[in-house]
């Protein structure tokens, strides 16, 4: 692509031709740059005079010198131009350099630029629940196209997908799981209605914790093995396991942009654990770790920051007379004023364990789209409760 240029390198009488070399065999040395004149305090003409003596020096900087660095340039960039240099540079030699140099740079340049996603068609998929959607918009950004099963104020646990929803799933490419309850009654008749779409459980590597209730809730009920607690999402450290699944199956299916998706994840993976920093040093000084909840949906928070959580209900089940009253009766042991509840629910149960204690209930969303702000601001509001 790139010609031969027949310049030649004549000095002292000896003329060089053929591919460039930079060595002890061209005895030509590049002329240094004139030192900087000393600092000295004088009258405004004499400093005058001397800024128009520095600009024509600047002005007679020796081309041989310009030449040999921008050859030297374009050796090194790895594509082989033979150039033969001379002391005599023919008029526009320097100018022909440099259109060469600048489409060099221009043809290299991408591999040193943050990726950018080449986004045709966006690619359709679904998840089940809102902070999924937060944690594949971060990584496939404006090449996808997210749609979220359970909507804003809807329980996870008891959701039942619309016709319109079941209709869109046709056009979708992956469908994002997270173990999920509805997802136990719902998951095969989402892949009836798009045989071409693949399911991705994204929990694949979480260490699932047992569902965990409280001693006076029953014995069959405590530490129950067998049910597997689905709130992984409330762990910064699981979600990171979870965002790496999902840049699997985006890159499994739309291969091209796979740059574009790992520069992304990392993105995203840094801000996690930057959000787990922070989160643990607002948590590391609470008068108590015990939190007394109504549902049991932060098992996983509460694992990595050292946390007890005491649920009011389990398996959807109100609470007895009997229950209530042990609530009550290590809350203010506990020095607990606070009970935590979220919109999905209702709090009655919770507002009768309030009043007893002559606490009060305040309100955490666990399915907040805006993923890392809305952890952020369950930590501060545990914090500013329990402190």
């Amino acid at each position: 692509m790139l010609k031969e240029f027949p310049f030649l390198f004549e000095k002292g009488g000896v003329t060089a031709a053929g591919p460039l070399s930079i060595s002890t065999r061209f005895p030509i040395k590049p002329k240094r740059a004139p030192r900087a004149f000393p600092y000295v305090k004088a009258p405004s003409d004499v400093k005058g005079k001397m800024v128009k003596k520095l600009s024509i020096l600047r002005q007679k900087v020796d081309k041989e010198a310009s030449m040999c660095y921008l050859a030297n340039m374009i050796r090194q960039s790895g594509i082989d131009v033979p150039i033969r240099l001379n002391s005599r540079i023919r008029k526009g030699s320097l100018f022909s350099l440099l259109l060469i140099f600048g489409f060099i740079f221009l043809v290299l340049e991408p591999a040193y630029v943050k990726p950018t996603g080449f986004c045709g068609q966006r690619l359709k998929v679904f998840v089940s629940i809102l902070p999924q959607a937060c944690f594949v918009e971060h990584i496939g950004k404006d090449c996808l196209d997210v749609s979220v099963m359970v909507r804003p104020g809807h329980s996870p646990a008891t959701y039942e997908p619309t016709p319109r929803q079941m209709t869109e799933l046709s056009k979708a490419r992956l469908y994002f799981g997270i173990g999920v309850p509805f997802e136990e009654t719902w998951i095969k008749r989402i892949a009836n209605a798009n045989p071409n779409m693949k399911i991705i459980d994204t929990r694949h590597g979480v260490s699932l914790l047992p569902m965990k209730g409280h001693p006076y809730h029953g014995k069959k009920r405590h530490y129950d093995q067998t049910q597997m607690d689905p709130h992984v999402w409330l762990s910064l450290k699981a979600t990171k396991i979870q965002a790496q699944n999902i840049h699997k199956a985006l890159v499994a299916e739309d291969p091209d942009n796979r740059l574009y998706y790992t520069d992304n994840l990392e993105t995203f993976l840094h801000n996690l654990d930057r959000l787990d920093t922070r989160i643990s040093n607002i948590l590391k000084d609470l008068k108590t770790r015990k939190i007394i909840v109504f549902h049991p949906a932060w098992g996983y928070f509460c694992h990595d920051y050292n946390l007890e959580q005491i649920p009011i209900e389990l398996e959807g089940k109100r609470p007895s007379a009997k229950t209530i009253a042990h609530l009550v009766e290590e809350a203010k042991s506990e020095g607990i004023k606070v009970i935590f509840v979220q919109q999905q629910f209702t709090t009655r149960s919770a507002q009768v364990v309030a009043n007893a204690i002559g606490g009060k209930v305040v309100q955490l969303d666990p399915l907040a789209r805006d993923y890392l702000k809305n952890m952020k601001k369950i930590a501060d509001t545990l914090a500013g409760a329990m402190k």
